[in-house]
């Protein structure tokens, strides 16, 4: 299955209908699946959704490209196919077992992660820290959020701090058009720069 699609060139305003028509950088994304049991079958439910019974286990593989070529080249001039690009990494991907993904991944990924530490709180506030019984009712981060506003919630400020990292590893990455930009040239140094705002 392949997605394909053109990002607006500009962000439209609350007082545009629309975009305003320009091309602006395209993307691609190709998915493959893999899955195993006697029975597993598939199918596609209104050409919108696809429905997996019997399987014992299921591997879905996604991959996604777009052309952005730079923060100095106009997407209309960019060269790069992101539906070759998506298939290729695709491809080269069924080569290589869950296992090897997975442990390639948390090798590169917790490299960086665990580099930093934040401890704000003494203790969750899910449980107690003497009896490991839960002190009150686990909240969603929502709720959390608006409670802030009121009350301190130190472990919160520690989730939103990790997240915001996962968040910038994950998208800084080699291969990766997160954050990227000319003046930072490598991920240390987008780390190193990144800094919280209130």
């Amino acid at each position: 299955m392949i997605m394909e699609g053109t990002c607006p060139s500009q962000r439209p305003t609350l007082k545009q209908d629309g975009a305003s028509g320009a091309a602006g950088i395209k993307f691609a994304a190709a998915r493959s699946l893999q899955m195993g049991g006697a029975t597993a079958s598939t199918t596609v439910l209104n050409n919108q959704k696809m429905r997996i019974d019997d399987a014992d286990w299921v591997l879905l593989r996604v991959t996604a490209s777009s052309s952005f070529d730079g923060p100095f080249v106009n997407p209309l001039d960019s060269k790069l196919d992101p539906k070759s690009d998506a298939l290729r990494t695709l491809n080269i991907s069924r080569n290589i077992t869950f296992s090897q993904l997975r442990v390639a991944h948390l090798k590169d990924y917790q490299g960086l992660f665990h580099r930093v530490s934040l401890q704000l709180s003494q203790a969750s506030t899910a449980e107690n820290p003497n009896t490991g019984e839960a002190c009150e009712a686990i909240k969603t981060t929502a709720e959390r959020v608006n409670r802030f506003r009121s009350e301190e919630d130190p472990s919160l400020v520690e989730l939103l701090f990790q997240n915001g990292r996962y968040l910038l590893i994950s998208s800084s990455r080699p291969g990766t058009q997160g954050f990227s930009s000319p003046e930072h040239k490598s991920s240390d140094e987008l780390l190193a720069s990144t800094s919280l705002q209130p």
